[in-house]
């Protein structure tokens, strides 16, 4: 009788124990993951922009992936690299397809081994465009889906991005709508300058590493001969 009695005593405080735990996870569960495009919104004028997919508040990743798309005549991917986020645990297997054809990617990641997941907030992924031409586009982030180390799905919410796009016709010096001989002479005339330089033009300086007027500048111009805004 008396084990039976220190049993039955036991029990308020592994109900209380339960409780407790069940109120710890479900203050994870309620916390609101997302996974969204970085910045929201995109405002340029240029030929490159760069986007992240980000994600927050997430518990225990372990894989993930996404599908990303946009107006393909506005912009075309030119790379895409695994973000911070998912390294953090370990070592990790990237992935991704483009088709710049139809305007899409997708692109997923895991990490290796039997390891906990990551937690917290960061870079899933770092997105490279070039800009193709002038106009807006959503960029949509769609069929995204987080993994737990348990192999379960991460429920989460997923958040567009917006791009307000100005294309700028790379080696157009002078901004008259094409590349030609006179923008070729302009890059040549200050070839080798520098900032405080008596022939130095900015407007030449079209090409890493900037600050100087070197045959990068010259290539860029080059290689844009012909092309119209």
């Amino acid at each position: 009788m008396k084990k039976k009695f220190v049993s039955f005593a036991l029990v308020p405080t592994i109900v209380l124990v339960m409780c407790l735990y069940g109120a710890t996870v479900n203050v994870a569960l309620g916390q609101t993951t997302s996974v969204s495009v970085d910045p929201a919104t995109v405002t340029i004028g240029g030929t490159i922009v760069t986007i992240n997919v980000n994600v927050s508040g997430v518990v225990d990743l372990y894989g993930w992936e996404f599908r990303l798309r946009w107006n393909s005549t506005l912009l075309d991917v030119t790379g895409v690299t695994e973000g911070t986020f998912l390294k953090q645990g370990g070592d990790t297997f990237f992935a991704s397809k483009t088709d710049n054809t139809l305007g899409y990617i997708m692109v997923d990641c895991t990490l290796i081994g039997d390891i906990s997941g990551v937690s917290g907030d960061g870079i899933l992924a770092v997105v490279k465009f070039n800009i193709e031409g002038s106009g807006e586009t959503v960029l949509d982030l769609y069929d995204s889906t987080l993994v737990s180390s348990l192999e379960q799905p991460i429920i989460h919410q997923s958040t567009d991005g917006y791009g307000y796009l100005t294309y700028v016709l790379l080696g157009d010096i002078n901004d008259d709508g094409v590349v030609d001989i006179y923008d070729v002479v302009t890059v040549a005339i200050a070839f080798g300058s520098k900032p405080g330089d008596a022939n130095w033009n900015p407007e030449a300086d079209v090409a890493e590493p900037y600050g100087e007027i070197d045959v990068y500048d010259v290539v860029t111009v080059a290689t844009e001969f012909g092309k119209t805004a």
